[in-house]
């Protein structure tokens, strides 16, 4: 694994665990004001641990994935597909670069001074 890849698994994985733990404050957050409507309307009958239990299966799903499933094979399940996908569109490729976007490749590319060119002005011409 090239220095590429590993930095799009390393950044996919984190941006995976940065939508989770949103998905965790709002719900924290919803369910919080819930509680307080279910306090202040109706006390005598909880209603609100019914989304509680709802959202909260969802989220336990969510965590399942995002911390257990993301480091296992599926990244190379989703290459395998990815490839079965492509040859029945037509295209046949066996060549990894071929599962790149090509925006993504050049995501890393560092611009420096283009080569051979030299600046019109002389250092000593600035006061």
């Amino acid at each position: 694994m090239d220095h590429y890849e590993i930095r799009q698994k390393a950044r996919k994985r984190v941006k995976a665990k940065k939508i989770f733990f949103a998905h965790l404050l709002i719900y924290g957050g919803i369910m919080v004001f819930l509680f307080f409507i279910n306090m202040t309307t109706s006390p005598g009958f909880p209603w609100f641990i019914f989304p509680v239990g709802g959202w909260g299966l969802f989220i336990l799903i969510h965590f399942v994935i995002v911390f257990l499933l993301m480091g296992s094979n599926l990244s190379r399940w989703e290459r395998k597909l990815l490839q079965k996908e492509m040859k029945r569109l037509g295209r046949n490729s066996n060549n990894p670069e071929d599962y790149y976007l090509e925006d993504d490749r050049y995501e890393e590319l560092e611009l420096g001074q283009p080569p051979g060119r030299s600046s019109k002005w002389n250092d000593k011409d600035f006061v």
